[in-house]
């Protein structure tokens, strides 16, 4: 059965996509900001409403034609829309464009992570995120149990071992590894060099103490396994070796170029025993595999710099577990946010290019 559709935008766009629609949706009204264009239309027999006709009829989808696609969906968001209920066909054609070249994953609950895009299916081979409170439907999330998860199935986790944290914020992270019996040094960039916006919307510590989770360790566990100091991580210390694992969490991309966010991963490289785990997740570009942003305050890495580092660590005689950039086709995963609190919360509308997470895994070369 198909779902009721209402289109947005009554233009060449729309025309173009017309035979294609209809063939996937039952299209229940038309809608337009146009004054003019609203009412019969005598030549195409179409009755072309104003946006008030979304509180008068049933359906499933409110899809965007016109190429105004932001303006249209705050107009939609303002009217009270739910962003689940919205399509942008511009957007859309990006993400089919993308499956074309890459397929899609089918779940399997008994291989090991590989380093991947993010993927909402995840949440179901790793049930952690119900025991931290951690929220399913979005990718922030997937990030922190894909770090766990990475880290535990290689056995790094364990009594005794050493982690080391970058950019941290406010991450659970510390307090699950510490509860796991791993003495962990948390850092964050030292206050100079901090963005201000990090601390308005929470992700910034300056002590040990705001990564403390009471639900995730007790105090007295927290207090011995915990050690928290200010790290640039373009300029890390060559006193930081001899851990068993290393971590970040979406901090890479926000070291003002691509070319920094590379040179980062390779140099921590050096903080690891032989044989040590690194876990990174960053910002990933899913719209283009050559034009994205770079040199700004966040840069989105592509497939071809994902390959480019991989083949590099390689090249050093590390271990990174191969790539693998297959989006798993699952409910959450078809839907594009376009503002950061909307849910689900996986791919997100930014700067005209749809962005998600990836992660890296990488072992240490044992000599």
């Amino acid at each position: 059965m198909k779902q009721k559709a209402i289109i947005f935008g009554i233009g060449t766009n729309y025309r173009k996509h017309k035979s294609k629609l209809e063939k996937e949706y039952q299209i229940v009204a038309l809608i337009d900001n146009n004054i003019a264009k609203q009412g019969l239309n005598n030549q195409t027999g179409e009755t072309i409403y104003s946006i008030d006709i979304l509180n008068k009829i049933e359906y499933d989808r409110i899809i965007i034609t016109t190429l105004r696609t932001i303006d249209i969906l705050n107009q939609l968001l303002e009217f009270g829309i739910s962003v689940e209920k919205i399509i942008s066909i511009e957007r859309q054609i990006d993400i089919e464009n993308y499956r074309k070249i890459y397929g899609n994953y089918l779940p399997s609950k008994d291989e090991k992570l590989c380093s991947s895009v993010c993927r909402p299916s995840d949440f179901g081979k790793i049930p952690q995120w119900k025991e931290w409170g951690l929220s399913s439907d979005h990718r922030k999330g997937w990030e922190f149990i894909y770090i766990y998860q990475a880290l535990k199935e290689r056995e790094v986790l364990k009594m005794g071992s050493k982690g080391l944290g970058f950019a941290v914020g406010k991450e659970p992270l510390p307090s699950v590894f510490a509860n796991e019996g791993c003495d962990i040094l948390a850092t964050d960039c030292p206050t100079e060099i901090m963005d201000i916006g990090w601390e308005e919307t929470n992700q910034y510590s300056k002590s040990k103490y705001e990564l403390y989770y009471s639900n995730l360790v007790s105090k007295e566990i927290f207090e011995k396994n915990v050690k928290f100091e200010s790290i640039d991580m373009r300029s890390i210390p060559h006193t930081l070796t001899g851990f068993d694992f290393l971590w970040s969490s979406c901090a890479l991309e926000h070291l003002g170029s691509i070319t920094a966010a590379k040179y980062f991963i390779e140099r921590s490289m050096d903080c690891l025993k032989p044989g040590g785990i690194a876990v990174h997740t960053t910002e990933y570009n899913l719209s283009s595999a050559f034009n994205t942003q770079n040199y700004t305050g966040s840069v989105f890495l592509r497939s071809i710099d994902l390959i480019e580092i991989y083949e590099g660590l390689v090249n050093q005689g590390h271990s990174p577990e191969h790539l693998d950039f297959r989006l798993d086709n699952s409910r959450f995963d078809n839907v594009i946010s376009f503002d950061s609190i909307s849910r689900p919360h996986f791919k997100v509308y930014t700067n005209d290019y749809i962005i998600t997470s990836f992660g890296l895994i990488v072992r240490k070369r044992e000599k």
